[in-house]
């Protein structure tokens, strides 16, 4: 729950959801910050919270457990798997570790800064730093553990779900089970739903599961992982319809979703790669994309590399296991690297969490393999590169943990929930109730009720064109004489809040002779339109 702070922006908008389906109809698909159009984004983990809240009425509750149960799994079916593929528990654990906890050197500028102690203090994010000058380069990957889990809600259950389907499948292998069969395909077909990034993830390892499987000659099972495809195919392809068509900016334009570039977090882009000068030569771009990938990646891409050529180097006694692993960390971090799936590109980082993902069993076969040689100098080597690869990670948990209780900022205060219980107590659920764009709106994030326009920055990440309903939003709130968009939107209900206040910089007065007031504390003020 502390480290949740880094989720400040994210936590409110996953609140939309699970409070619409929790207070309303959870078969309702209507778009909670964009009202009249449909939910276009892999919103299961949170109509799952949803379910629990319709049946429990605890939002806290409702909101944690779901995400802590798939967190808790998928610890439990990384280690399993990494112990199918490393032979010994020991080192599985060492490998969910790396996985977890690996990164680069980010913590490096707080340790020669010297401000280790002030991170501590204020709850600084450790890995993460946007304005680091060339050479020492942009740090925008860190740790899966805090980087992706901690903040992406839907990774949750969509790392559960790859798991689940990874394990089944090499358990496939083994048995040609019809059951599991069966359960593969519904996993991957139902999984656009769970999380689009985890989605594409499984997809791409049948392909190169069913590719191995004909390099080995096992022609009976190259069959049926094909045909795991096919039907699972024609299973998500509806979803995926849904969930994509309408938006804007698939395929084209500046904020596209699927869009080739040469190298991740190459585009000019918050935390881009950065370049000695205005106008770097072609040699200077590799120079500092090299730098770039050695601070973010530190030893584990190096090492993963040596790894993979040694385990591969007899590439016909290599059990399936280690080419499919091998092959998988080299085809995701590939990809990653050509194609970016959301507009900002470091969002693309939930691709190179899968590279991490195959990357670390291989490495931790590759000391084995040392150690088989010469055990001392192989454990040593283990030792040492361990505590490398994670010191970043577990410098970026030390001041999450420590955070006192008492600073961590509170999203919504009592303000905020007095307001939404007198919303869901007294409003129906049908009359619209305008808004500011605030990212911490309680009428849609606390009281389950849709916006006409919800923040900016999540309505572009969902390419929904939404300047003009912003446009008509800011000239009522400038001029509520403005019949014709009361008219226009059926709006029943105005709120002012803080943002329309301070940032809009609307006339309270105004309104509080034209509308009756209906509710009101320090920071909000209800009113209702009674007529035009």
């Amino acid at each position: 729950m502390k480290a949740a702070i880094g989720g400040y922006g994210d936590i409110p908008f996953h609140l939309t959801q699970v409070t619409k389906f929790g207070y309303g109809n959870l078969f309702d698909l209507n778009e909670p910050i964009f009202t009249g159009d449909r939910i276009r984004y892999s919103f299961f983990i949170n109509w799952i919270s949803g379910l629990f809240l319709k049946i429990t009425g605890n939002l806290h509750f409702s909101v944690l457990f779901p995400a802590m149960i798939f967190a808790a799994a998928s610890i439990v079916l990384t280690f399993l798997i990494y112990k199918k593929l490393v032979k010994k528990e020991w080192l599985a654990l060492l490998a969910v570790l790396i996985f977890f906890l690996g990164s680069g050197f980010g913590s490096y500028y707080l340790i020669t800064d010297k401000i280790i102690g002030e991170s501590i203090e204020k709850n600084i994010t450790t890995i993460v730093k946007w304005d680091a000058v060339y050479p020492q380069q942009n740090i925008t990957w860190g740790a899966p553990l805090t980087m992706a889990f901690m903040h992406q809600r839907s990774f949750f259950l969509g790392y559960f779900l790859f798991l689940l389907f990874l394990y089944l499948l090499l358990k496939f292998q083994e048995t040609r089970n019809k059951n599991i069969f069966y359960a593969l395909i519904l996993i991957l077909g139902l999984s656009p739903l769970a999380h689009y990034h985890s989605f594409l993830a499984m997809g791409f390892i049948t392909v190169l599961f069913a590719i191995i499987q004909l390099w080995k000659k096992d022609k009976e099972l190259f069959k049926k992982t094909v045909l795991v495809l096919i039907l699972a195919a024609i299973i998500s392809l509806p979803e995926i319809i849904y969930l994509v068509s309408g938006k804007e900016n698939i395929v084209s334009g500046e904020n596209a979703f699927v869009k080739f570039r040469l190298g991740w977090m190459t585009d000019p882009t918050i935390g881009s790669v950065k370049y000695p000068n205005e106008n770097p030569t072609g040699w200077e771009k590799i120079v500092a994309y090299k730098q770039f990938l050695w601070i973010n990646f530190g030893l584990i891409l190096p090492v993963f590399i040596l790894a993979g050529f040694w385990l591969l180097r007899k590439r016909m006694k290599a059990s399936k296991e280690i080419v499919f692993c091998v092959s998988g960390a080299i085809f995701f971090f590939i990809l990653a690297k050509l194609f970016k799936f959301q507009p900002w590109d470091y969002d693309n980082n939930k691709i190179l969490v899968y590279f991490q993902f195959f990357a670390a069993p291989i490495i931790i076969l590759f000391f084995l393999k040392l150690m088989e040689k010469n055990k001392k100098i192989g454990a040593v080597l283990l030792g040492l590169f361990f505590i490398i690869a994670v010191h970043s990670g577990v410098i970026d948990i030390i001041p999450r943990y420590l955070a006192p209780i008492k600073d961590i900022p509170v999203i919504f205060n009592k303000d905020s929930q007095q307001t939404a219980e007198y919303i869901k107590e007294n409003i129906p659920e049908n009359e619209q109730i305008l808004t500011s764009s605030t990212h911490l709106n309680p009428v849609n994030s606390l009281a389950g009720r849709p916006a006409i326009v919800g923040y900016p920055g999540w309505l572009w990440t969902k390419g929904l064109d939404y300047t003009e309903r912003e446009r008509d939003v800011k000239s009522f709130y400038s001029d509520p004489n403005r019949a014709d968009i009361i008219e226009k939107y059926n709006l029943k209900y105005i709120l002012l809040d803080p943002m329309a206040i301070y940032d809009w910089k609307v006339k309270k007065e105004i309104f509080d002779t034209k509308f009756p007031i209906v509710f009101s504390n320090n920071s909000f003020t209800l009113y209702k339109i009674e007529s035009l």
